[in-house]
C-alpha cells in the first residue's frame, strides 16, 4: 500500500500483533504488512516470537500442552504422521511427543500426559478416574482438543456458550458446535 507508518507505529502493529489474534497479521490500509517490514523493526527475539504466534493463530486445529502451569502451543509439525488434522489420526498411531516447553510425555492421541499402558482418554472412552477428577472441580473436556473447560455454575446466568482456548465454540450441555446446537 501507499499508506506511511513510522517505525514506532510499525512496531507497535507487530508487536499487538503477537498479543492480540484480532491483530495478526499487522495491517495497512487493509493489507497485511510482510514480516520483511516488521524484521526492520523488531529484535531478533520479537520476530522469532511473532513468527511463533503467527503459527499458532493460523493454525486451524490448535493443540495446547495438557500441563496447566505451560500450557504452551504444540505445533503439527511435532505430530508424528499427521495427516489432515490431529483429530483425524488413528488409534494405530498413537505416539508420544515432548512438550517444546516443560518437556511433559504427551499422548498424540489424546493430547493428555503419556499414559503408559492404560486406556486413552480420548472422546468417550475416558477413564473413571479422569470422570471423577472432571465431575469434582465441575470441568468438561472440549470437544476439539480435549482439554478441561471449567464454568461458574454457581452463577445462575452462567452462558452455555464456551469458548476454548483453542477456538472452538461449544454447548456446555451438549458439547456439540454453538452453531449446531439446538438448545
Amino acid at each position: 500500500c501507499n499508506g506511511l507508518s513510522c517505525h514506532s507505529c510499525l512496531r507497535t502493529f507487530f508487536l499487538l500483533a503477537t498479543q492480540n489474534e484480532k491483530c495478526m497479521p499487522p495491517r495497512c490500509c487493509g493489507m497485511a504488512i510482510p514480516l520483511a517490514i516488521g524484521r526492520q523493526v523488531l529484535t531478533g527475539t520479537e520476530v522469532e516470537i511473532f513468527k511463533e504466534k503467527h503459527e499458532e493463530w493460523n493454525t486451524a486445529e490448535r493443540c495446547y500442552c495438557p500441563v496447566p502451569k505451560c500450557s504452551a502451543f504444540l505445533a503439527p509439525r511435532l505430530f508424528p504422521g499427521l495427516r489432515a488434522s490431529v483429530s483425524s489420526m488413528q488409534e494405530d498411531e498413537e505416539s508420544v511427543i515432548s512438550c517444546p516447553e516443560c518437556d511433559v510425555a504427551i499422548c498424540t492421541t489424546c493430547i493428555q500426559v503419556a499414559h503408559e499402558e492404560q486406556v486413552c482418554a480420548r472422546d468417550d472412552n475416558i477413564t473413571p478416574e479422569l470422570d471423577r477428577a472432571l465431575k469434582e472441580v465441575g470441568a468438561k473436556r472440549c470437544p476439539k482438543c480435549r482439554t478441561a473447560v471449567e464454568r461458574d455454575d454457581d452463577d445462575d446466568d452462567a452462558c452455555n456458550s464456551m469458548c476454548c482456548r483453542c477456538g472452538a465454540k461449544w454447548c456446555w450441555h451438549c458439547l456439540r458446535d454453538v452453531e449446531t446446537c439446538e438448545g
